[in-house]
C-alpha cells in the first residue's frame, strides 16, 4: 500500500514539472527632477502610500519667483507702448497736415515724403514695442512652467521604496533621480519555461501560483509571452500578473507554477 501511493505521487510529480520565478513589483519607477538644484523640501518618507500627482518634494524656487516678479512687472509696463503710440500719433497728424497744402509754393515733395516716412517709423516703433510686450508675456509663461518643474509629482499611486537624496543636498543633471516608487496593487511573476511546454500557455490564462512567503496559492493571469526564444536555454520567458490589492504579498519572493 505504501510503495502504491509513493508511485502515485511520484508519477504526479513527473506528470505536473514545477518551474520557479520571483515576483516582483508591476511598475517600478525612478522620479526624477526636470532641474537640478538644492531639494529644499520633502514630504514623504519611505514606506509611504501616494497618489498620483501626490506632491513629494520640491526644489529652492527663490531665483525663479524673484525672475517671475520681474518679468510680470516688464510685462506690465504700458510706458514704451505709450510712448510709440503718441509718438506715431503726433507724425500722422503732421503728415496729414502737410498733405493737405497743395500748392507746391508752401511745401516741397521731401517734406510730404519725410512725414510720410517718419509715420512709417513710428508705426514700426509702436509695432515692434507690442511684440516686445508679447515676448514679456511668453516669458512669464516659461517661467511659470519652470516653477511648475521644481514641485516634484508622483506620477503613479504606489509606494515610496527609497528616496535618494536628502533634504538640503543639491540634486544634479547627472544624477537626477530623487525617488523610488513601486506599484504594489499587482505583482508581476517572470518565469522560464520550456519550448516543449509552451503549447500549455497562451496570453489570458489562468494559473496558480504558489509563493514560497506566506505559503499562499494565488491564481494570476498570464500578460505576457515574449515573442523571442533564448536560444541557449530554448526557454521562452513570461509574465504572470497577480492582485495584490490587499498587499499582502511581496516582491522578490520565490513563487512556483505547475505545468501538466
Amino acid at each position: 500500500m505504501k510503495f502504491f501511493l509513493f508511485f502515485i505521487l511520484t508519477l504526479s510529480s513527473l506528470l505536473a514539472e514545477g518551474y520557479i520565478g520571483y515576483s516582483r513589483p508591476y511598475q517600478q519607477v525612478e522620479v526624477a527632477a526636470a532641474k537640478a538644484g538644492i531639494l529644499e523640501k520633502i514630504y514623504v518618507k519611505e514606506g509611504d502610500l501616494v497618489e498620483e500627482g501626490t506632491l513629494l518634494a520640491e526644489i529652492a524656487s527663490q531665483e525663479s519667483e524673484i525672475l517671475l516678479r520681474i518679468a510680470i512687472l516688464q510685462a506690465e509696463s504700458q510706458g514704451a507702448i505709450e510712448t510709440a503710440k503718441a509718438e506715431l500719433q503726433l507724425y500722422q497728424e503732421h503728415a496729414k497736415r502737410l498733405l493737405a497744402i497743395t500748392d507746391p509754393k508752401y511745401i516741397r515733395e521731401a517734406e510730404k515724403n519725410k512725414a510720410m516716412s517718419d509715420v512709417v517709423i513710428a508705426e514700426a516703433k509702436w509695432k515692434m514695442a507690442m511684440e516686445k510686450q508679447a515676448v514679456e508675456r511668453l516669458e512669464i509663461e516659461k517661467i511659470r512652467i519652470q516653477l511648475a518643474q521644481l514641485k516634484i509629482k508622483s506620477p503613479l499611486r504606489g509606494v515610496v521604496r527609497q528616496i535618494l537624496y536628502r533634504q538640503g543636498e543639491r540634486i544634479t543633471d547627472a544624477k537626477p533621480g530623487v525617488f523610488q516608487l513601486v506599484q504594489m496593487e499587482k505583482l508581476c511573476i517572470v518565469f522560464y519555461i520550456p519550448l516543449a511546454k509552451m503549447g500549455q500557455i497562451s496570453l489570458g490564462q489562468k494559473v496558480d501560483v504558489d509563493f514560497e512567503y506566506p505559503g499562499k496559492k494565488i491564481v494570476g493571469t498570464v500578460e505576457f509571452i515574449d515573442p523571442v526564444a533564448d536560444s541557449a536555454s530554448a526557454t521562452l520567458k513570461i509574465h504572470v500578473v497577480v492582485s495584490n490589492s490587499e498587499s499582502l504579498l511581496q516582491g522578490g519572493i520565490r513563487c512556483k507554477i505547475f505545468l501538466k
